[in-house]
């Protein structure tokens, strides 16, 4: 049995957490990347490998890209199934988020282990390629053959990830690649349980009474639970895997600009378009100015400052890998955030201001303070990690949680509190379970 210590564990797992609260500002796969990416490069740093950290920007944007995947996902009814008072609506709702949380979790997880045991960049794009028809041909034959649905009346996106995922799996049990199912396995059953503990945390947060954003506590339960798991799956890797090609010059400003550039960008033009949804685009010095024009000149601006950092890279980083991955983790954290945080700036006064700076500056901090730390200190506590094989035990068994802790939080109110929904039984929701094909209005031959 392989061993990893725990600080370096507790290291991915709070950027995990950091990085999932800053996405829950943002959504969608845009959102996702910046978790993906972050919790790849915290790997890195804390691994020990030389290779690894040399290559850490193209390897957070390969783990960017996949949890990004996840993003198309919808998933909000389902929260409110998990809130209903009834036990099989809760239970289903739960039983979904760990199945969301899993299709997520094992997407991702699986493209940075193919990555971290040396897969070429023309390989993996092969592989995306081939998650892109896989998406497709799932969504057809699940949804629109089999007319299953889980999120009616949204998306049933799920069906596109549950393709990827499978593809993934196929090609590493046939080609036998131990790291891509490790990070499978390690990403379903962490990312799955994340979702699951954190609806019910925010069940039970709401219940009480204390006000406070719970739905960032279901987002950073997620993000802790996922990092941590991929932590676990993958660093005891670093000891076997063989040393990583040399990536060329071309991949590596790709991963530079995705990762310290594109991911920025994205939270730059969602802040400013919120600003002009809230108002704040009316006053100051910024007045009279388009979103687009101002996430343009931000663009320019940090797309100026780049060259500088890729600069001291190439100086410095084939001497000190450690320090390179070190300063593209925070660098990285850092942008994102102090933007996520100055998301409600001229919103006026209220909560927003207070509790982005509460919910993401301190969780920043911690893993500023042990990206420079960990890496240096002697794991004196070490945690067993189990082989692949009994991770996927966790599949049942995280279902049996999700039936348990509906069984609790389904005894939380006397009757389903606001933004519960119903799939079963009285008061279940209109929404057709199965897909109807939408009817073609027929028409006259002279038409």
């Amino acid at each position: 049995m392989d061993y990893v210590g725990v600080m370096p564990v507790l290291l991915v797992a709070v950027a995990g957490a950091l990085s999932w609260g800053v996405r829950g500002s943002y959504g969608h796969e845009k959102g996702a990347s910046f978790p993906g990416a972050l919790i790849a490069l915290c790997i890195c740093v804390v691994s020990g490998r030389p290779d690894w950290q040399q290559a850490g920007l193209f390897l957070a944007l390969v783990s960017g890209a996949g949890i990004a995947l996840g993003g198309c996902m919808s998933y909000g009814k389902v929260t409110g199934y998990a809130r209903s008072t009834s036990w099989p609506n809760a239970a289903y709702g739960l039983a979904c988020l760990f199945v969301i949380g899993g299709l997520w979790g094992g997407v991702g997880g699986c493209l940075l282990g193919l990555a971290l045991a040396g897969w070429s960049p023309w390989a993996l794009l092969w592989v995306a390629g081939g998650i892109a028809i896989a998406q497709q041909v799932s969504y057809h034959l699940v949804v629109k053959v089999a007319r299953v649905r889980m999120t009616p009346p949204r998306s049933d996106d799920w069906a596109r990830c549950l393709g990827a995922l499978v593809l993934l799996g196929t090609i590493c049990l046939v080609r036998r690649e131990q790291a891509g199912l490790v990070g499978l396995s390690w990403g379903v059953v962490g990312w799955g349980t994340g979702f699951t503990v954190g609806m019910f945390f925010q069940s039970l947060g709401r219940r009480t009474g204390i006000q406070t954003n719970w739905w960032r506590v279901m987002e950073m339960t997620l993000g802790f639970f996922g990092g941590g798991a991929l932590a676990m799956g993958l660093l005891p890797l670093a000891g076997s895997l063989p040393e990583l090609p040399a990536l060329g010059w071309g991949w590596w400003l790709a991963g530079a600009y995705a990762v310290l550039w594109l991911i920025p960008m994205f939270h730059v033009q969602h802040n400013f378009e919120h600003y002009r949804q809230t108002g704040a685009l009316s006053r100051g010095w910024w007045a009279g100015r388009s979103p687009l024009g101002l996430t343009r000149q931000s663009g320019l601006v940090l797309a100026a400052l780049l060259p500088l950092v890729l600069a001291a890279w190439h100086w410095w980083g084939p001497q000190s890998p450690l320090a390179a991955a070190q300063a593209a983790a925070l660098a990285l954290g850092g942008m994102c955030v102090l933007l996520g945080t100055l998301l409600d700036v001229g919103a006026g006064k209220g909560v927003g201001r207070e509790v982005n700076a509460k919910w993401f500056v301190a969780p920043y901090l911690l893993v500023a303070a042990g990206v420079l730390l960990v890496p240096r200190t002697v794991p004196v506590t070490m945690l067993p990690v189990p082989g692949v094989a009994a991770v996927w035990w966790g599949l049942p068994l995280g279902l049996v949680l999700a039936g348990v802790l509906a069984a609790i939080s389904s005894r939380f109110y006397p009757q389903d509190p606001p933004g519960s929904h119903r799939r079963f039984g009285p008061g279940a929701d209109p929404e057709q379970w199965y897909y109807v094909p939408p009817k073609q209005e027929a028409t006259s031959p002279g038409s």
